[in-house]
Formats: C-alpha cells, sequence, structure tokens
C-alpha cells in the first residue's frame, strides 16, 4: 500500500498556505472528492445503492485492520471517541 502521508500534491490547497488548523477541520487530499462522488451516486439511487456503501465499508475495515496489524472483525468505524466509549 503506497502511503499518501506529506505527499503536498494530494492537497492542493496546501501549495498556497500553510494550514495548521486540522484538529478543527484538515485538508481533504484530492481524491475526496472522486470518493465523494462515488458515495453521492450511491446514495442517491436509495436502497438500491446501499449494497455498494456496504461494500465499501467492509473495504475500509479491511484496510484499516491491515494497517493496525488487526483482524477486520476488530476494527470498528465510529462517528468519534465519544460514540466509541
Amino acid at each position: 500500500m503506497t502511503s499518501e502521508l506529506g505527499n503536498k500534491e494530494l492537497f492542493p490547497r496546501a501549495r498556497d498556505v500553510v494550514y495548521l488548523d486540522t484538529a478543527a477541520e484538515g485538508l481533504p487530499p484530492s481524491s475526496t472528492l472522486a470518493a465523494f462522488e462515488r458515495y453521492f451516486a450511491a446514495k442517491s439511487s436509495g436502497s438500491p445503492g446501499r449494497a455498494q456503501l456496504y461494500e465499501t465499508e467492509r473495504q475500509t475495515v479491511a484496510l484499516a485492520a491491515s494497517l493496525l496489524d488487526a483482524a477486520a472483525e476488530n476494527v470498528a468505524l465510529v462517528g468519534n471517541a465519544s460514540d466509541a466509549l
């Protein structure tokens, strides 16, 4: 897996400014737009789009598990730390 960490080309706004407020709202990488468009397409198809959303969730959990060297069943996606508690 190729790491995107530290690659300014993925963050077009970072070419123009130094952005330090990542605790509140980080700059999204340029790939975020394509991901959002895929999400929007699946979501706007209503119930039939859920299969794609669930598959994307499964892939995300598997990638996170791989990154954490953990089993996928030990990874949970939550809204925030308070929800996780």
